[in-house]
């Protein structure tokens, strides 16, 4: 390094500071993302097809809140980044390396962790709500499909939790 760093638990305080910001930020953007296509493809369907918007609000809202999932997971990483901060002290320099790289990366993690999840959850709730409008008959069929889709596209958000408690906590 090229600078002196006078103060090393600093190195860990921002890099805990950072990544808390990183993973809901990038959460959050996955599961605009993913809202916006579900409510975009419901509007344009019910626009089509009006005498069905009862079901197709119905499958929206509950594709819209799966799109919370992994948002929430990474707000939950966010807020155990924020209160491990107080623990970064008397660190020397290796470990306050060692732990700004730990809380970073489970921030990265998890914020990364949440976008997919959200963006692919969002997809198989637009496809859910435009079919339910489009096609009346094959409501329940599509419901279906979509709680299967949905719950194995958040799975990979799951995943993302673990690492990033386990890089928090663990490492």
């Amino acid at each position: 390094l090229v600078f002196v760093v006078k103060e090393t638990n600093s190195i860990a305080h921002a890099a805990a500071v950072l990544g808390a910001g990183v993973s809901v930020g990038i959460g959050a953007f996955g599961s605009a993302w993913g809202n916006g296509l579900i409510a975009g493809k419901a509007a344009a369907a019910i626009s089509r097809n009006p005498s069905r918007d009862g079901p197709t609000i119905r499958i929206m809202l509950v594709a819209q809140a799966f799109c919370q999932t992994s948002v929430i997971y990474a707000l939950l990483i966010s807020l155990l980044l924020w209160s491990r901060v107080g623990s970064y002290v008397n660190l020397d320099f290796a470990e306050a390396i060692e732990r700004a790289a730990a809380v970073l990366g489970a921030g990265i993690c998890m914020g990364f962790g949440a976008l997919g999840p959200a963006v692919g959850t969002g997809n198989v709730g637009a496809a859910a709500a435009e079919g339910t409008a489009l096609f009346p008959d094959s409501e329940n069929s599509l419901f279906n499909t979509f709680l299967v889709g949905g719950a194995v596209s958040q799975t990979t958000s799951v995943y993302a939790l673990v690492v990033a408690i386990l890089l928090i906590f663990v490492v």
